[in-house]
Parts: structure tokens; sequence; C-alpha cells
């Protein structure tokens, strides 16, 4: 197995096992953990696991920059989306098994939006760890927040009732 293959597949089954941990933890134990963080409007577990997904991808992309200091932002862009995905798989089967209805829509949902988000933050650290532009970083970061502002304006999320 190459080195990139491995650190690569480390990454993955580390990442399942954080974001599997952390769900028991924060909705099936029975510690009485708060929603959100006191406060705030902050969910708790969207706060850690994007701690933990920016945590892993600037450890994992670190660590393949160092085996191969030649490889390009679009390798390691991809490399991250591929830990994404297969992990955001293995996870929605197992949170599959908590639902009572629609399971395959909640399903590709969580996979397609999970990994096109964790691509995006992929390619952000691959970006930033690459070509030290920090400028042109901050410049990417504020036009996906544009882009999901509008995106929020466009399609607004379901209101419960």
């Amino acid at each position: 197995m190459k080195p990139v293959t491995k650190v690569a597949f480390a990454s993955t089954i580390l990442f399942i096992i954080i974001i599997t941990a952390l769900w028991w933890i924060l909705f099936i134990s029975t510690l009485n953990i708060p929603e959100f963080i006191p406060h705030t409007p902050i969910k708790l577990y969207g706060f850690c696991l994007i701690v933990v997904i920016i945590t892993l991808f600037i450890i994992t992309e670190k660590h393949l920059i160092k085996l191969q200091p030649e490889i390009s932002i679009i390798k390691l862009t991809f490399i991250g989306a591929t830990i994404s995905f297969i992990t955001e798989v293995v996870f929605q089967s197992i949170l599959s098994t908590t639902l009572t209805s629609d399971k395959f829509y909640f399903f590709c949902s969580g996979v397609i939006t999970a990994t096109i988000f964790e691509t995006i933050i992929s390619f952000l650290i691959a970006f930033q760890l690459k070509t030290k532009k920090t400028g042109l970083l901050i410049v990417f970061i504020i036009t996906f927040c544009l882009l999901c502002k509008m995106m929020m304006f466009f399609y607004p999320p379901p209101i419960a009732g």
C-alpha cells in the first residue's frame, strides 16, 4: 500500500470513530449535555464536528505534504473528498439504523451535503497549506459565506410546525 493511501485510510478510520463517538456521546448516551453552547445559538454538535473536521484535515494534509511535497492542491482536495465520502457513507449507514422513516432520503442527503461541505473545507485547508496566500484564502471564505447566504435566501429551510 502506498504511503498516501495509508494516511488516507488511517484518517478515514479515525474520522469514522470520532464522529460516531461524538454522535453517541451527544445524542444517545445518558449524559446530560446541552444541545446549544450556553448563552449562544450555536449547536454543540455542529461546533464539535467542525472542530474535528478542520483538525483532521489539517493534520492529514500536512502529513501528505510532508510525504509528497509536490502533491497538488487538487489531489489534496480529492483525497479529502474521498475521506469525507467514505466516512459519511459509513456514518450515515450507522445513523440510518436509528431512523424510522425516509431512511434513504436522509442517507443520501446526509452523504451528499456533508461530502460537499467537507470537500470545500478540504480545499480551503489544502490551498492555505500549499500556497500560504492568506489574503486570497479570506476572499475564498467570504465568497463561500456569501454563496451560503444566497442559497439560504433562495432555498430557505423548512419551517417546523
